[in-house]
């Protein structure tokens, strides 16, 4: 018990130090402040990395990790998965060929944390700015992922006005829809805030398969829902899998 809770010690003055350094730290200076042996101080550091506690960014310095952020800061979060997501996401869009983004839901709405366009596609949405949630691929994973109490408020308090002929204003139809979002585990939207726009979304998900973004592809076919679905989905999934392995 006692050396066990010297390790533990160890642990904590590493992380505290971390978090109260007022420059980015490598594992080195974080080992030399606290006076540690460096086998010791990188032991105890790859634990704390691996349970989200901390990351390592390209340069070497360690940081907050995604747990830690999600407790303390959200604000501080979204920023963090912006910035793991991009690359991502803009692979994605140039492997498809088709304008992709990464949002979250906040006060009822989709927030676009991530968009890439490649050239010759182009759609009204901008990094930042919100949408609404029920008419979009994204909002719709995002609501799949509520709790039923959450979504029932969302549903009941809503008002939900027609953008296109397509859009699903009833609120009984749209729980429907996002019960087969959840049995499916992915999301389309046919046209439903813009005619001529149609998207595929997933969910990002966390350790604990809680749904903590969503990522989407769009185009201006409607080929994307019927015969590219397959392919897109799968492009999706392993992206989707590709940014929540660099969160967590």
């Amino acid at each position: 018990m006692v050396e066990g809770s010297k390790s533990l010690d160890k642990t904590l003055l590493l992380l505290t130090e971390l978090l109260t350094c007022p420059n980015e730290a490598t594992a080195l200076q974080l080992a030399e402040k606290c006076c540690l042996p460096r086998a010791t101080a990188y032991r105890h550091l790859a634990a704390l990395a691996r349970h989200g506690l901390i990351f390592r960014d390209r340069n070497g310095s360690l940081l907050p990790g995604t747990m830690l952020l999600e407790v303390f800061d959200q604000a501080d979060f979204s920023r963090r998965l912006g910035e793991v997501g991009r690359p991502v996401v803009s692979a994605l869009a140039k492997a498809v060929g088709m304008v992709s983004h990464l949002g979250i839901f906040e006060q009822d709405m989709v927030t676009y944390l991530t968009k890439s366009e490649p050239e010759g596609e182009a759609v009204f949405t901008r990094e930042s700015h919100q949408l609404e949630a029920y008419c979009s691929g994204i909002g719709k994973v995002l609501l799949a992922g509520l709790s039923s109490t959450e979504l029932d408020k969302y549903l009941s308090e809503g008002a939900f006005p027609s953008l296109t002929k397509n859009t699903i204003t009833d609120p009984h139809a749209l729980a429907k829809e996002i019960g087969g979002v959840r049995k499916s585990g992915h999301s389309v939207d046919c046209g439903e805030i813009e005619d001529t726009l149609f998207c595929l979304a997933v969910p990002v998900v966390d350790p604990k398969g809680r749904t903590i973004a969503g990522l989407s592809v769009s185009a201006r076919t409607q080929e994307l829902l019927e015969r590219d679905r397959p392919a897109r989905l799968l492009d999706l999934q392993k992206a989707s899998e590709e940014i929540s392995r660099l969160l967590y």
